[in-house]
């Protein structure tokens, strides 16, 4: 499938977050130190279970000035946003809108992030951005290798700070990180992401 040709008018940057176990603290963390206006969207995927009412989206919205909403199918994505996918369902990103679909039974890790970042990549091309934090799991690494064949950005929490260690050591250990950061370097980020995408350098270790 070919990148997403939309008109650049919604082509601002979309970042996609994605978290497991352990990653509550370096989202609270991560969205504490955000800037109010960024210009980019931010998308959470994070493992969640399944027979139980999210609170993410209220624990977030005490952390930043952004509004906070749940993903609804064929939603628009908007800059200055965080969007925080529902228990129970993936979702792909084309057209800069949400598709919504529920979770395929299946054995094994979860793959959410990891479809989710894919379809991330050929919607945004260079400029999405896929930050991989704390969790248990390979989920990411592969949507994370899509989003850096587009020339878009590959970030991963760095493993000191991550209550487990094993998505964001995937990513590393491929080769795929543009960058290692604690959640608290945000502000620096985002700085970064604006400089590196809109120059197209995807090289550079934090």
């Amino acid at each position: 499938m070919a990148t997403n040709t939309a008109s650049d008018g919604s082509k601002f940057p979309v970042i996609g977050l994605g978290a497991s176990a352990g990653g509550l603290e370096a989202l609270k963390t991560f969205f504490a130190a955000l800037p109010p206006n960024t210009g980019m969207a931010f998308v959470v995927i994070q493992h969640l279970m399944p027979d139980h009412e999210s609170i993410l989206p209220d624990l977030i919205q005490r952390q930043t000035s952004l509004r906070v909403q749940v993903i609804t199918n064929d939603a628009e994505v908007l800059p200055d946003h965080v969007y925080v996918l529902p228990p129970n369902f993936e979702v792909t990103l084309w057209n800069n809108r949400f598709s919504l679909s529920p979770i395929p039974t299946r054995e094994g890790w979860p793959a959410t992030i990891t479809h989710f970042f894919q379809s991330l990549a050929l919607d945004r091309g260079e400029r999405a951005v896929a930050i991989i934090l704390s969790g248990a799991g390979h989920d990411g690494t592969e949507g994370a290798r899509a989003i850096k064949q587009e020339k878009g950005l590959v970030l991963a929490q760095d493993l000191g700070t991550a209550g487990q260690s094993s998505m964001p050591f995937n990513v590393i250990d491929a080769g795929l990180a543009d960058g290692v950061f604690p959640p608290i370097s945000c502000p620096r980020i985002c700085s970064l992401i604006s400089t590196l995408i809109f120059r197209n350098l995807c090289n550079l270790k934090i």
